[in-house]
């Protein structure tokens, strides 16, 4: 049970004064525990004034009833006002209800995939709370690579459209544009290769972005395998707060915007995913290990694109 805000850990907060609201010790936001979902018979609440414990039963892990007398004091018990922990040595993600990811749930493709990317704009910092504790690892590389089909289609459609465009204007498949002292002109080229190119990058891309998550996953794990943070959660946390690289679907600026706003999900997802205080070198180290993949991917498609146009 973390903030929404700062994500701060709230399990064993305080109880507050009756008729005081409940707020988070580190950045002062208000919240309730009927917010959050618990797995039911999972986490205790106990008693505000002589900390008898009590589960929450209900389908959202809430106290059934949410108020009453306690059995062991007689003191007046509210779950608002009850101090909260996770079962025994319970794991913590193992307590709250799982609120599954929606690529794998039932449903179309396209819905399955746009409430994906829904959370991994909104809800980045929710991302490995809803994976838990399952190995979902080719389901996220299955998603990325349909996430960065979808996403970088738009692009890839004006690439054609340009390279159309110049062997319609240059007068055939031998010629093409290029930028000569009075601006934007049509000569021969070899056009056919260009527009080969363009289509390719259906393919491209997603290789593109699936090798660089998987070297930034994996830069990623090497500082936090101590927290638990092995390779394959990291790449499907990773994969799964993808949604940002969506905006790529924004004719001209959406790649730039696209790529900012999926390290954003991914990091914030990566730090959710370690306790608190530790997410620094993971989080660092996953962006450094991203951009030396994004710059051996250009690097590698700017050498093909020269070796193709000799």
């Amino acid at each position: 049970m973390h903030c929404r805000n700062c994500q701060h850990v709230l399990w064993n907060a305080p109880a507050p004064e009756p008729g005081a609201a409940r707020v988070c010790p580190e950045c002062g936001t208000d919240y309730t525990i009927a917010q959050y979902e618990f797995a039911p018979g999972k986490v205790e609440f106990h008693c505000p004034h002589c900390d008898q414990a009590y589960f929450g039963t209900s389908e959202k892990g809430h106290l059934e009833p949410t108020e009453f007398h306690c059995t062991s004091c007689g003191g007046e018990v509210s779950m608002e006002r009850c101090i909260v922990r996770p079962h025994g040595t319970m794991d913590s993600a193992v307590a709250m209800l799982e609120q599954p990811i929606p690529w794998l749930e039932g449903g179309g493709i396209f819905a399955r995939w746009w409430k994906t990317v829904v959370v991994g704009v909104k809800k980045a910092a929710r991302v490995p709370a809803m994976i838990g504790n399952r190995d979902a690892f080719s389901e996220s590389f299955v998603f990325l690579a349909v996430n960065t089909s979808i996403s970088s289609s738009v692009n890839v459609l004006f690439g054609i459209g340009a390279a159309l465009l110049a062997m319609f204007v240059a007068g055939g498949v031998g010629g093409t544009f290029t930028f000569g002292p009075g601006g934007l002109v049509a000569t021969p080229g070899n056009s056919v290769v260009t527009l080969g190119l363009q289509i390719a990058q259906f393919v491209l891309v997603p290789l593109s972005m699936i090798s660089v998550s998987l070297l930034g996953s994996w830069f990623a794990s090497l500082a936090g395998a101590s927290n638990g943070l092995t390779f394959r959660r990291a790449f499907t946390i990773v994969s799964f707060a993808s949604g940002g690289y969506a905006f790529n679907l924004i004719p001209l600026c959406g790649g730039l915007i696209g790529m900012v706003m999926w390290a954003v999900g991914a990091s914030t997802a990566i730090a959710a995913s370690v306790p608190r205080g530790q997410a620094t070198a993971p989080v660092i180290l996953g962006l450094v290990g991203a951009l030396i993949g994004f710059a051996c991917t250009s690097a590698f498609m700017f050498v093909l694109g020269l070796l193709l146009n000799l």
